[in-house]
């Protein structure tokens, strides 16, 4: 399928757990389909067209036997979670011994802070690191919706810092999403990030541990998220993240907080 395609990586049908299906949807979400010679806009798949496709995915592993506790409306109804910035420095600054633990901790944190999409970064160079201006960005065209976007990572002066950061990052040839989703659960439990998010399935809600249900996509939502809370515009974090302007899509990436609600 093309969500294994832009992964590339083939899932089994052990592999199918909520986490990874949760993935499968935000890639729906963010999905721009062709149709006819036209592009389609941005997250144009219905929320029913997604439950089809979850539903088919769960009829063929009840058929082989394989149990699958997931509902589309966990990925809609949830309120969206993220780490904040605190968390996410948590996680910089952890000490790690592993090598390969430690690249794919610079990798989640990179995607935290850029909000790439997980196919652009790992087709990371060091020609996306470039100066504009006062400040050293990472721009990037992305290779799923064909747009260009630019980052601000650190001031100009720290050009040389960034480009060997990227360098280290590129130099690793074994990144492998799965492994990735994996490490990303791993580290936040390092950083002893103890938080719980509820997940519903349709009435039902349930609490499960954040590092439970953590995914690479997450880190999206993590850049995303925190911008909003501090104020940005929405055309200039649409402008960063991707998406087009009016997005539907990207209030999934959000919640508005209760200090806001507060300052309203």
């Amino acid at each position: 399928m093309r969500f294994e395609g832009k992964q590339r990586y083939t899932y089994s049908l052990n592999e199918l757990s909520t986490a990874t299906l949760s993935m499968f949807v935000d890639w729906c979400s963010d999905e721009v389909t062709s149709g006819k010679g036209r592009k389609r806009a941005e997250g144009t798949l219905s929320d029913n067209s997604v439950a089809k496709y979850i539903h088919t995915i769960k009829a063929v592993a009840n058929y082989y036997g394989v149990k699958v506790d997931y509902s589309k409306t966990e990925q809609y109804k949830t309120t969206p979670y993220y780490l904040n910035v605190s968390e996410v420095k948590q996680i910089e600054t952890l000490q790690i011994d592993d090598v390969v633990t430690a690249i794919y901790r610079d990798y989640f944190v990179l995607q935290c802070k850029s909000g790439l999409r997980v196919g652009d970064l790992a087709r990371l160079t060091r020609q996306n690191i470039v100066i504009q201006g006062d400040n050293v960005c990472l721009i990037n065209n992305s290779h799923k919706t064909n747009t260009t976007t630019s980052v601000p990572l650190a001031p100009r002066e720290r050009l040389d810092e960034v480009i060997a950061y990227i360098e280290r990052l590129t130099a690793y040839r074994g990144f492998c999403l799965d492994t990735y989703n994996h490490k990303i659960r791993e580290l936040i439990k390092l950083a002893n990030i103890d938080r719980a998010v509820v997940i519903k399935h349709g009435r039902r809600a349930e609490y499960k541990q954040l590092s439970d249900v953590a995914t690479s996509h997450m880190a999206r939502r993590t850049f995303v998220g925190n911008l909003y809370e501090r104020g940005v515009d929405r055309a200039v974090i649409t402008s960063m993240s991707g998406h087009v302007r009016d997005s539907k899509s990207l209030n999934r990436y959000f919640a508005v907080s209760e200090s806001q609600k507060a300052q309203a």
